[in-house]
């Protein structure tokens, strides 16, 4: 646990704080986790590896939460597809959910990307978050007609309730 609690609390904190978000920052602080994993032995980077894996990624949530890209671009390519796209964050959401509450489509459409060669892609744009919605169940009701037809064209697959609610709006 220590190790999250050292790595975790100023990585999300160089984020964001607004004025004081730079890459720099985070690189540095991404490079000197990079540098401590290296000198731990195999066996406790195989312990590690899930808390490392939980800490990228809630820094991925945060930078999309945040309209942070440039943290996102970087941190994002720091995990395999594997772990971010089989993951949900403290608050039940998955990537895709993320980038639903924010007004950009570049993180809908960079996730979309890397989840084209997916195996479980058809898996993954259906999986539900917290309150059992899927990322097009958001999309329709929130009337988000741009991130409706990203998902869509990437293979999310609508229901008869989904082509109502879109209908009516």
């Amino acid at each position: 646990m220590e190790y999250g609690n050292l790595r975790s609390s100023p990585l999300l904190r160089a984020m964001v704080t607004r004025d004081q978000r730079k890459i720099s920052i985070v690189a540095a602080l991404v490079r000197a986790d990079e540098r401590a994993r290296a000198c731990q032995s195999r066996e406790r980077q195989a312990e590690l590896l899930d808390l490392r894996t939980g800490l990228y990624f809630e820094a991925l949530c945060w930078a999309i939460d945040c309209n942070f890209m440039a943290g996102f671009s970087f941190l994002l390519p720091k995990m395999s597809s594997e772990n971010f796209f089989l993951r949900v964050n403290v608050d039940g959401d998955s990537l895709l959910h993320c980038t639903l509450r924010v007004t950009q489509d570049d993180y809908l459409k960079t996730l979309v990307q890397a989840l084209a060669s997916h195996s479980e892609k058809v898996s993954i744009m259906q999986a539900t978050n917290i309150r059992k919605e899927t990322p097009l169940d958001i999309a329709i009701q929130q009337g988000l007609v741009e991130k409706t037809a990203i998902l869509l064209h990437s293979g999310a697959n609508p229901t008869q309730q989904h082509l109502r609610i879109a209908k009516e709006r």
